[in-house]
């Protein structure tokens, strides 16, 4: 088996034969046809963001690809086509998992179209859903956009009736903001000169911040009474300036959350309602699987840095051709 490890800071290719290793009487090998790349893989390169304890330090967390091998009673069977979320090791040609960390690709959707889908609805479902409550008829305000998770995250509010403000750092990447569904689009180097109208047009009840240091005062002062901030990244830095006057007059409520520690229990529930999702993700116009570019299994580490230079609307995925 190839795969691609994080070690000493550096992007390693390396091969060990899996079949000669003992076989796991409650587990599932895959053959993995596609993965998807996330943030959390360019702070694990870089020692931000090491993986879970027990977990491989093989990079990936979210795959496509065919069952090879299952235990007697499992669901799932050989030659079945499977998407699945797990903490690490979806940078590989092949995967063990557990049943609760798939779940079945229809007919109608690609291994591409499916390597791209698991962790972006996961934490979307997980912070807008379950943590937000998102209701319709509230104003959502999603920062930096433009990647999987911040398109995911403008379709499903708006597909839950809210109104939706959407950031980007690059003016090119406006007009996908609102190709996605956002009502109104601005900048973050426009923050400062954006806030007085928000606030007049009606504040923000909810916010998904991946950002950090830069936006949070921003998101306070916009945020209404009983509001919630959800902070999934610390990407612009993790010192921030905190009034405590404003979060107690306000009522505010300041969340930090990530989906990679999050318990299997928890991921097989927010898998399961990708599941109860997936018709409506693939007939209803107002979904779009956003992908922004296909990279080869030798083009890993170029995929890598076109993610870390911002270059992405969408999700990036590479298709194992080894």
């Amino acid at each position: 088996m190839k795969f691609w490890l994080a070690d000493n800071n550096l992007l390693e290719e390396r091969e060990q034969d899996i079949f000669t290793e003992s076989i796991y009487f409650d587990k599932i090998l895959i053959k993995i046809k596609a993965f998807g790349l996330n943030r959390a893989d360019l702070g694990q390169i870089y020692g931000n963001y090491p993986p879970p304890e027990g977990v491989t330090s093989i990079l990936g967390m979210e795959f496509s690809g065919v069952v090879i091998n299952s235990f007697k009673g499992c669901i799932f069977q050989s030659g079945d086509r499977v998407m699945g979320l797990v903490s690490g090791g979806a940078y590989a040609e092949y995967i063990y998992v557990s049943e609760d960390e798939i779940i079945n690709i229809p007919d109608s959707l690609s291994f591409i179209q499916a390597a791209s889908l698991p962790e972006a609805w996961c934490t979307v479902l997980l912070n807008l859903k379950l943590i937000g409550n998102i209701q319709k008829g509230q104003r959502v305000l999603l920062h930096s956009a433009t990647g999987s998770v911040g398109s995911v995250a403008i379709q499903y509010a708006k597909y839950c009736g809210c109104y939706v403000v959407a950031t980007t750092r690059s003016a090119e990447k406006l007009d996908y903001l609102r190709d996605q569904g956002a009502d109104v689009t601005f900048l973050l180097s426009e923050l400062e000169n954006s806030c007085k109208k928000i606030i007049n047009e009606g504040g923000i009840d909810l916010v998904l911040d991946p950002v950090g240091k830069n936006t949070f005062e921003f998101d306070q002062k916009v945020l209404n009474k009983d509001g919630i901030i959800i902070i999934i990244g610390i990407m612009s830095g993790k010192e921030i300036n905190l009034d405590l006057g404003t979060l107690l007059m306000k009522r505010q409520k300041i969340v930090g959350s990530t989906l990679r520690s999050q318990p299997i229990s928890v991921k097989k529930n927010l898998l399961t309602d990708i599941e109860f999702l997936l018709p409506e993700i693939i007939t209803n116009p107002r979904f779009k699987i956003s992908i922004s570019k296909i990279f080869k299994w030798r083009e890993t580490p170029k995929a890598l840095k076109f993610m870390e230079e911002n270059k992405n609307t969408g999700k990036i995925i590479v298709e194992v051709d080894v």
